[in-house]
C-alpha cells in the first residue's frame, strides 16, 4: 500500500448517521458536568481560573459565579457562551468548545484532525496520536457519546 493510499484511507470522512433534532441539543447538565471535569483535571485552583478568565474575557468573573455555573442545584445560572473561549484557554481543555460546535462542524474538525495526523504520520513529523487541538490525548470529548458522533 502506497503512502498516498494510506493517507486517502485515513482521510475518508466519517459516515453520516441519522439523528433527531433533540439528540443534537447539548443539555445544561452536560455542560455543567464537562466544566466540572475540566476544572478537576486542571492544575490551577478555581480562584486562579476565574482570575485568568476575567483577564481574557475582559469582564469580572468571580469564584461565586463559577461555582454557580457548576452547581446542579443552581439551574437558574448557566455558563455564558462569551466565557467559553477564555475557560478553554485557561484550563487547557477545549472539550467545551468542541461540544458546542454542533454535529456538522464537529465532524469537519474531526476530519481535519484525522487528515493532518495521517499526513504528518506519513511524513514522519508527528507521532500517530498528534492532534490539531489542545485537548489532552485519551480524554473523551464530552458529547462524543452523543449518538452519531
Amino acid at each position: 500500500m502506497t503512502n498516498l493510499s494510506v493517507f486517502l484511507k485515513r482521510f475518508s470522512p466519517p459516515s453520516p448517521k441519522e439523528r433527531s433534532d433533540r439528540e443534537c441539543v447539548v443539555s445544561d447538565s452536560e455542560i455543567r458536568k464537562l466544566v466540572v471535569d475540566a476544572i478537576r483535571h486542571c492544575t490551577k485552583s478555581r480562584q486562579r481560573i476565574v482570575e485568568e478568565m476575567s483577564e481574557l474575557a475582559g469582564a469580572e468573573i468571580t469564584l461565586n459565579m463559577l461555582n454557580g455555573y457548576t452547581a446542579e442545584s443552581r439551574q437558574q445560572l448557566r455558563f455564558p457562551a462569551a466565557f467559553v473561549p477564555a475557560f478553554c484557554q485557561v484550563t487547557g481543555d477545549d472539550r467545551l468548545q468542541r461540544m458546542l460546535l454542533g454535529r456538522h462542524l464537529f465532524n469537519l474538525l474531526d476530519l481535519a484532525n484525522r487528515a493532518v495526523s495521517a499526513y504528518q504520520e506519513i511524513a514522519g513529523t508527528l507521532p500517530p496520536t498528534g492532534r490539531l487541538t489542545g485537548r489532552p490525548a485519551g480524554r473523551p470529548i464530552a458529547g462524543s457519546a452523543r449518538k452519531g458522533t
